[in-house]
């Protein structure tokens, strides 16, 4: 951005994006997102202005703010990308009345953005990007890979709109709201991909692993479903965990997420180290 000469001017007006961001962050944490609350900030700005409140905007660098949402956005698609798959852990919702399995991804980066200094005293701006996404429907690896191509794209799309305000192709108006209109966008192609077939859904027998807690050297994954133990049919936990203290040496049969039927002989001691964790019934 200093290199296209789009310095950022800090100002004590900057504090109203942290005052608003407060506030939104009441309604939906997502919209404490500076591409809802500098739109928020300018709608309010304009308004006042229009209406003689007010004789001139505020001193936010708008065109400037809206290079650094673009930035801060590809920057957090491309970490999405590589390591929004990173941190997961299991959930369940219903999808009418049926049980829906997924994983809830969560990845958290720390920007530093620049230093300013207030009488002599010098103050740092760090930005925070967050990825927070439920798949229900595919892997998170995958639901990581299409969420951060879609994250960068909107970023790079806000970057060339604020090119186009700068050389006067578009209003400043038109180019803020493009933010919050663009990045609602997103989560309806997030929705639209959750109504799909379901990927971890409730087997009709037996039982499906959502999450292996502890270590284990077997040959299961999450999303697998055992199916019997010793021979017995496994339809519920209180199964599992019966076979579990009857035996000391378990024949499992498992059906892998791909289909794959397979067998696996262990130690119950294997199986309570691995301790798993399974989609349960309601």
């Amino acid at each position: 951005m200093i290199e296209k000469g789009m310095t950022i001017q800090v100002e004590w007006s900057f504090l109203w994006i942290v005052i608003i961001s407060l506030m939104m962050n009441q309604i939906d944490t997502r919209f404490t997102c500076l591409a809802y609350v500098i739109a928020v900030i300018y709608i309010g700005d304009f308004l006042l202005v229009q209406v003689g409140i007010k004789e001139d905007l505020l001193k936010l660098s708008y065109v400037q703010l809206m290079g650094l949402v673009g930035i801060l956005h590809f920057i957090e698609g491309i970490l999405t990308l590589l390591l929004g798959a990173k941190s997961t852990y299991p959930v369940m919702a219903y999808r009418g009345k049926e049980v829906a399995g997924g994983y809830k991804a969560y990845g958290k980066w720390l920007i530093p953005l620049l230093f300013f200094s207030i009488d002599g005293i010098y103050i740092p701006i760090i930005a925070a990007v967050v990825y927070c996404n439920e798949s229900y429907v595919l892997e998170p690896k995958e639901k990581a890979q299409k969420m951060g191509a879609l994250i960068s794209g909107f970023g790079l799309v806000i970057m060339l709109v604020a090119r186009l305000v700068i050389r006067g192709n578009i209003s400043l108006g038109v180019g803020i709201l493009s933010m919050p209109l663009l990045h609602e966008l997103i989560f309806m192609i997030d929705s639209r991909i959750e109504e799909g077939k379901l990927k971890y859904s409730l087997p009709k027998e037996g039982i499906r692993i959502m999450e292996i807690v502890g270590p284990s050297s077997l040959n299961m994954s999450r999303g697998d479903i055992i199916k019997k133990m010793n021979q017995e049919k496994i339809l519920t936990e209180e199964d599992y965990y019966r076979q579990l203290k009857a035996s000391k040496l378990i024949k499992l049969e498992i059906e892998k997420l791909n289909g794959e039927q397979i067998q696996e002989l262990c130690t119950a001691q294997q199986l309570k180290t691995a301790d798993l964790v399974f989609l349960p019934p309601f």
